[in-house]
């Protein structure tokens, strides 16, 4: 291999990753910009005396095709009702199981409030390294959080960490 051919293949491959390298930079600086958005929505909610709300976390296995769904409900900050169900490939209901607020360890996964769901945010995904990972983050059309996570560049199976709500958060009046 001659050496400007060796040069010119070098060169393309430096002017080529470049970009690549400013995106993912970007990327990182667009997720940390719509989670600080996202999280002042929040807190305005909070200061408005929202406390209390339902909403539906989603678990999905894209290899399995299993599904399952966490309608959790939450009153005055604290989780008190989890309606767990599992879905098959064909949408139908496998299993199904109620947990109270003495059960909820039982659950087998976290069952986190929005405030817990912002903190995984901050510590887990918003300043992970986008050069190993994909970092995702969503808001609603209210600017809340719906779906945070990471998952390892490369990965080809189930390799999302976090959490997706499914649909609108639904806020209780007392």
């Amino acid at each position: 291999m001659s050496t400007l051919y060796r040069f010119i293949l070098l060169f393309g491959v430096l002017f080529l990753l470049n970009p690549v390298a400013a995106k993912a930079q970007q990327s990182a600086k667009g997720v940390q910009r719509a989670y600080n958005e996202s999280l002042q929505n929040w807190e305005k909610f909070k200061d408005q005396g929202i406390n209390s709300y339902d909403y539906v976390l989603v678990y999905e296995g894209v290899m399995s095709g299993i599904q399952t769904t966490h309608d959790i409900k939450v009153r005055n900050h604290q989780v008190t009702e989890v309606l767990v169900r599992t879905r098959d490939r064909s949408g139908k209901i496998t299993n199904k199981r109620r947990y109270k607020q003495g059960e909820l360890g039982e659950v087998g996964v976290p069952v986190p409030t929005l405030d817990e769901i912002y903190d995984f945010a901050k510590a887990q995904v918003i300043y992970r390294d986008t050069e190993a990972y994909h970092l995702t983050f969503e808001a609603t059309k209210l600017g809340l959080i719906k779906r945070v996570g990471y998952t390892p560049i490369g990965c080809v199976d189930d390799c999302f960490q976090g959490y997706v709500i499914q649909g609108d958060i639904r806020w209780v009046q007392k």
